[in-house]
């Protein structure tokens, strides 16, 4: 037994060894040369912020950022760093001022942590026909979302449940005695719904026993959005069946995702949801989407059945995008701000792209016989179904509710097709576009991830600026029953009626 601990202790020692073998050359001593290497690179990271950092402009403003100070300190801490690990905290100070949520900067993985992420995930090569479900959708990247409500509806007196998952949701009663929809969106993520995943990989599965390459593995991925869409489409009839005229969607918590969010929220209301403008970074990465949708446009220009309607439609945006390519062009160099110099242009294009594409908003008939109509109306792809339910729709968001969800909420409430309640939301706003502009810096082994571009508004704002409620609620020392019943409450008054 002696002999059995002294083994497993040498191979914990060896082990945190192991570990700590790789963060040794963050504490040698540096030396001028060192120094003079980060500084470079600081100034190459805060010269490739002024470019292709889509809320570096609008920060600096809104935030009251003074970047000369920002970039004094910085710089002084890496003249004085005697380290590699106190360089990397100078960079990490500067990015953290700017409190993107989309915008980082990072260290390579840990090797035991790249080790252990391969053994979980695969190494990306085609997964085996005869996979499990469960296996194969971990190796895809699927795991499992807690669908629990944010706020306790389920636990009221006289809950009638409705659907469990993908969606829980349930009928509660109003102060009024009103039937009330209740609906939770934990996630907006297809890679948070690894049920769905293996509901699908095993119809595939039942069909086709060949390896999954890439190609499947997408299939795959788009069989699981058209499950969900479908999933909620049936959740919200059987809602309405029960006679609820008002539904409450609990997003709270709801970190964000993928264009998941625009589809299930046009299955919300019967509202045409018009998309909101995307600022559009003057850089080269936007350039290659832009000429594939002008090419797209194109090719459909080139067609001799066009409808009269859809070649207008096309015609005007295809204009659209060539007006947007010129302007993206037209270099804006903000670099001076570092220095306090005033700047004369505008950071982002802000004319001729949408959170759905080049289409602010198109019908299943406008697209009707186009080749790739998700290239030019992205919610095309997820096969929803506009105006599943057609009573009142109540969000609820807190602090917690980002990125994608806040692309949701802003959808409905800047077309009027719902009431905003509870806190304002995280402000992170639009993330990345093919991956973003990514920016290494060789010196400090680091990657700067910066967001590509920028959600707006119907009134201008950047969603950076975060969600307001249109009806507040104090709920800060409140537990979850708690605030649902302030929901309730609420969703009963004059002020979340007249909105």
């Amino acid at each position: 037994m002696r002999a059995l601990f002294r083994f497993l202790l040498l191979l914990v020692v060896a082990i945190g060894l192991t570990a700590a073998i790789p963060a040794i050359p963050d504490f040698l001593p540096a030396d001028d040369a060192d120094r003079a290497a980060w500084r470079n690179d600081l100034t190459k990271l805060e010269n490739h912020l002024a470019v292709a950092y889509a809320n570096f402009q609008w920060t600096a403003a809104a935030r009251q950022l003074d970047l000369p100070a920002l970039h004094a300190t910085a710089d002084s801490a890496l003249a004085a760093a005697s380290n590699r690990h106190a360089a990397r905290r100078a960079f990490r100070t500067l990015v953290g001022a700017f409190d993107d949520g989309h915008l980082r900067v990072s260290p390579p993985d840990h090797p035991i942590v790249r080790l252990a992420t391969r053994a979980w995930r695969g190494s990306g090569a085609p997964i085996e026909g005869d996979a499990s479900a469960a296996s194969a959708c971990r190796r895809m990247g699927f795991d499992r979302e807690e669908n629990g409500f944010g706020l306790a509806f389920d636990e009221m007196a006289g809950y009638t449940p409705i659907a469990s998952a993908p969606f829980r949701a349930g009928i509660v009663q109003g102060p009024g005695g009103e039937r009330v929809g209740v609906l939770r969106i934990a996630a907006f993520g297809e890679d948070r719904y690894a049920a769905a995943c293996e509901t699908v990989w095993n119809a595939r599965a039942a069909v086709e026993a060949t390896p999954c390459d890439g190609g499947c593995q997408d299939a795959i991925w788009e069989g699981v959005s058209r499950s969900l869409v479908a999933s909620l489409a049936a959740t919200l009839e059987r809602i309405e069946a029960a006679g609820a005229r008002s539904l409450i969607v609990d997003v709270t918590g709801n970190g964000g995702g993928s264009g998941l969010a625009d589809a299930l929220a046009r299955e919300l209301t019967p509202v045409a949801l018009q998309g909101g403008p995307v600022g559009i970074i003057r850089h080269p990465h936007p350039l290659t989407s832009l000429r594939q949708q002008d090419s797209v446009l194109s090719a459909e220009l080139g067609r001799s059945d066009l409808a009269v309607a859809q070649r207008s439609m096309l015609e005007s945006a295809r204009a659209r995008i060539s007006a947007t390519i010129r302007e993206v062009e037209t270099p804006c160099d903000l670099s001076g701000m570092w220095k306090g110099e005033p700047v004369s242009c505008r950071q982002l294009v802000v004319d001729g792209s949408y959170s759905t594409g080049v289409l602010p908003y198109a019908r299943t008939e406008d697209l009707a016989g186009l080749r790739d109509p998700a290239s030019l109306f992205h919610p095309a792809s997820y096969g929803y179904r506009e105006g599943v339910y057609t009573g009142r729709v109540i969000v609820v968001m807190d602090h917690g509710s980002a990125s994608a969800t806040e692309q949701f909420a802003a959808l409905l409430r800047d077309n009027n097709a719902a009431t905003i309640m509870g806190e304002r939301s995280y402000g992170a706003g639009c993330g990345y576009t093919n991956g973003g502009v990514r920016l290494e810096l060789a010196s400090v082994q680091m990657t700067l991830h910066a967001p590509d571009c920028a959600r707006l508004r119907a009134s201008g704002e950047n969603e950076r600026a975060g969600i307001e409620p249109d009806v507040p609620l104090a709920w800060k020392e409140a537990g979850a029953r708690e605030r649902a019943a302030l929901v309730l409450e609420a969703a009963a008054s004059p002020q979340a009626s007249n909105q």
